[in-house]
């Protein structure tokens, strides 16, 4: 749950200027987990791409199609086989916070600079993703 308080500013002119800040209030034991599980994530993204990365045997690189499903199953903290997930899959029915989306962009990401150095991908175009297909396609349009 977020929740906006204002809080006055002191400023040494006769009418201070009001500025509200934004804080983020944790009411439930789920928002709590999450927080702690995803502490530092802008932080760590690279780090967690480059884990992901060095999975794959850079000789011996599987097709673009299996790369991106195994990083959309590490990123909803599920094990499996890639070729198993189906690319109509539903992202929603996979992932269960904002967090894995952010976690999945950098995923997507790594993947695409393997091909093209200079490939960036949005938080808001991973965010109009749907699909597992919706994903695959989307780092195929990178490189």
């Amino acid at each position: 749950m977020f929740m906006a308080t204002k809080k006055k500013v002191t400023s040494p002119t006769e009418q201070p200027p009001i500025r509200i800040i934004i804080e983020v209030v944790i009411k439930d034991e789920r928002e709590r987990s999450l927080k702690r599980n995803f502490a530092g994530l802008a932080e760590a993204e690279i780090s967690s791409s480059d884990e992901l990365i060095e999975s794959f045997d850079l000789r011996k690189l599987p097709p673009v199609e299996i790369m991106v499903k195994q990083a959309i199953l590490k990123a909803a903290g599920r094990s499996g086989n890639p070729e198993d997930l189906s690319d109509d899959a539903e992202l929603s029915d996979l992932f269960s916070s904002n967090a894995q989306y952010i976690l999945l962009r950098a995923y997507l990401e790594g993947i695409a600079r393997l091909f093209k150095p200079t490939a960036t991908i949005s938080l808001n175009e991973v965010m109009g993703c749907t699909t597992v297909g919706d994903c695959i396609d989307l780092v195929k349009s990178k490189i």
